[in-house]
């Protein structure tokens, strides 16, 4: 299967290990990732407070680019499927704004007609591979360890492919890996996003949980955001409160049987819990 691939900033960067695993995946799953050419950041969730007509703009111009690869855009960043599916929906609801932004479009020699879907790459696993096919390649499994999803707030609403506050498709990803799931409650709660490098107040939702995923005794959390993952890692020892974070790729990737080396530096801090 096909589809045409927005990275977002930061797995080209601090999140690289998110990208090397993701890519490793899609390999042996047999899913073609064409990356979108010359994209541009898509003004996370911050920028719309700060300037709406230039988070459009930057939102529009990736969809105008993925429009002419006639696939269905795919990242695996919360805030880039925030910012680019509420630009969809947003132009597609008004048509005044529709036709200025075409208008500015026009002079970079785009044009946005608002025929593409924007997807999580979690999204694409479960509904378009299937996990019959899924199941075919896995190589090993994940006994023995307790296991806390974390979607993150954004993932599922407002725009998200899965019920706002009860998604499931991650949960149905790691039991079919083998892991014993805990029942997060926290799963779509707020990490405090962008908000954690400025606001001490924000880091209490980090604190509230890390101390539910221990009181689970979750032997690490499993995310599918960036952002979500660098907030929980990185605040850890100030919280004192410390546990493993992994992306759901690497989890993955990991059972799929792919060399460890390639699935990025997170796996590494909780490889002695994988049997």
């Amino acid at each position: 299967m096909k589809y045409t691939y927005y990275p977002g900033c930061s797995v080209k960067s601090t999140e690289i290990g998110y990208e090397n695993s993701l890519k490793a995946c899609s390999e042996v799953l047999e899913i073609e990732l064409n990356e979108l050419d010359d994209w541009n950041c898509c003004g996370a969730t911050i920028f719309p407070k700060l300037n709406r007509k230039a988070y459009l703009l930057l939102s529009v111009r990736n969809l105008a680019l993925a429009e002419n690869y006639g696939k269905d855009i795919v990242t695996v960043c919360n805030g880039c499927l925030t910012a680019l599916s509420k630009t969809n929906f947003y132009l597609q609801q008004n048509r005044d704004a529709f036709e200025k932004i075409n208008r500015v479009l026009e002079k970079l020699g785009l044009n946005y007609q608002g025929k593409i879907k924007v997807r999580h790459f979690l999204e694409i696993l479960i509904k378009d591979i299937g996990q019959k096919k899924i199941e075919e390649k896995i190589k090993k499994r994940i006994r023995g360890v307790r296991v806390a999803p974390y979607y993150g707030c954004q993932y599922s609403r407002p725009f998200g492919p899965e019920h706002p506050e009860n998604p499931h498709y991650l949960e149905n990803l790691l039991i079919l890996l083998g892991a014993e799931v805990v029942d997060a409650s926290f799963k779509t709660n707020c990490c405090g996003g962008i908000l954690t490098i400025a606001e001490d107040n924000s880091h209490k939702l980090i604190k509230s949980i890390l101390e539910d995923a221990k009181r689970l005794k979750a032997d690490f959390i499993v995310t599918i955001c960036p952002l979500c993952e660098i907030n929980l890692q990185l605040f850890q020892k100030k919280i004192g409160i410390f546990i493993p974070v992994v992306y759901f790729t690497q989890i993955l990737g990991y059972c799929l049987g792919i060399e460890i080396s390639k699935l990025g530096k997170e796996i590494y801090s909780f490889k002695g819990l994988l049997k």
